[in-house]
């Protein structure tokens, strides 16, 4: 067989895979996405949700299926689990870097979009980020009005899944990296495999969340916010332990390795992971989604600081319940972890840790900008 004919009997496996696994992990989230600021049109926060986050699931599903199958070839004795460490990170660390400057995080800092120049940005720009506005306008996000078709939105998820499980049908023992459970496998065996694949995919998630904070919030340019001037990395840690550590992305890695278990009898295993990540990633989200530095506040016309998140009383009464089960175990990694690790010479510890937990929210200028550029946005529209 020719080099040719691998790569493209490999590609036949790879883009569904990843198309698969990006649907599944930017669905839930973007179902999330309307609460999380109500400054924005709902339409306008799933849009932004979905070139956020869905591109970065891909690069890894793609990166990490290639890793996968050379390392079938030379190194078959290392667990799956272990190949799609460096495919993980390093794919996170394309999609932060190529898309980072259009970023609702950056937005938040510098109170608009940048446009960015360079190859990479410009392929972010019109081989990603366009095509998934286009498919968001079909999906039911209105631009215009800024609502929403749900039923539309989930029948189109639906319909690329449906894709992306024919144009798999025929590869044998296609999976998403990592998630190599089988029913040939011993209870031991895939017990083993499930708490490897969700031990890597919550620790580089961490790990790559930090990439991404460290790139939009606290990387020395003109709109570095004050709150991130002084003792950096500690910061940045300590915003993704608040914001990514708990729940994480335990949940949705346990249950996709069951789904690929259990339904992938029925389904092409691609497929089965990703229809439960759409609940367990909205779920996930939804936990955390009024602790979110970019999103939860914004500044009144008065100029104070007030909630920028849609919500009602039943939601407060769920969340209320997520951070009795999640809040204390987060504030225990920030204050008795995190401050420790990184308390500097003659600081006292629990004065650090409240400097931690400031720069939980944006800097009041940086909000003022940010109403008065979205402003200057709304009235340059309608003139036009």
């Amino acid at each position: 067989m020719s080099l040719i004919s691998v790569g493209l009997n490999l590609a036949k496996g790879i883009i569904p895979t990843a198309i698969a696994d990006g649907v599944g992990s930017a669905t839930g989230k973007a179902l999330i996405a309307p609460l999380e600021n109500k400054s924005e049109s709902p339409a306008e926060m799933m849009r932004r949700s979905m070139i956020d986050e869905g591109p970065e699931t891909a690069w890894k599903a793609i990166l990490g299926r290639v890793c996968v199958e050379v390392s079938k070839s030379i190194t078959p004795w290392v667990p799956e689990q272990i190949v799609i460490i460096p495919t993980q990170l390093v794919g996170s660390l394309i999609h932060w870097a190529s898309s980072s400057h259009s970023s609702v995080n950056r937005e938040a800092i510098s109170g608009r979009e940048k446009k960015e120049k360079g190859m990479v940005a410009w392929l972010h720009g019109h081989g990603i980020k366009k095509p998934i506005e286009y498919l968001t306008h079909l999906a039911g996000m209105d631009k215009e009005s800024g609502e929403v078709n749900y039923w539309k939105f989930l029948l189109t998820q639906a319909g690329i899944l449906g894709a992306c499980g024919f144009a798999l049908r025929n590869q044998e023992g296609e999976n998403i990296p990592g998630i190599n459970v089988s029913e040939d496998d011993s209870m031991s065996t895939t017990i083993f495999k499930t708490l490897g694949y969700t031990a890597v995919e919550q620790s580089t998630q961490l790990i790559s969340q930090g990439m991404r904070y460290y790139i939009d919030y606290a990387t020395d340019h003109p709109d570095q916010p004050a709150e991130f001037r002084e003792h950096k990395m500690a910061k940045v840690v300590a915003n993704v332990v608040n914001e990514r550590s708990i729940p994480g992305n335990i949940p949705s890695s346990i249950c996709e390795c069951l789904s690929t278990l259990w339904l992938g009898k029925y389904l092409t295993k691609p497929v089965a992971a990703s229809l439960v990540e759409i609940p367990t990633k909205a779920f996930e989200r939804f936990a955390t989604f009024k602790l979110r530095r970019s999103t939860k506040h914004t500044v009144d016309d008065e100029g104070n600081r007030i909630a920028n998140y849609r919500t009602n009383d039943t939601i407060d009464n769920v969340l209320y319940g997520c951070d009795k089960v999640f809040g204390g175990i987060r504030t225990f990694i920030i204050d008795k972890v995190v401050a420790r690790l990184f308390l500097p010479d003659g600081a006292k510890i629990d004065e650090f840790a409240s400097e931690l937990r400031a720069s939980f929210n944006v800097n009041i200028e940086n909000l003022k900008l940010s109403r008065d550029s979205k402003k200057d946005s709304e009235t340059t529209t309608s003139k036009n």
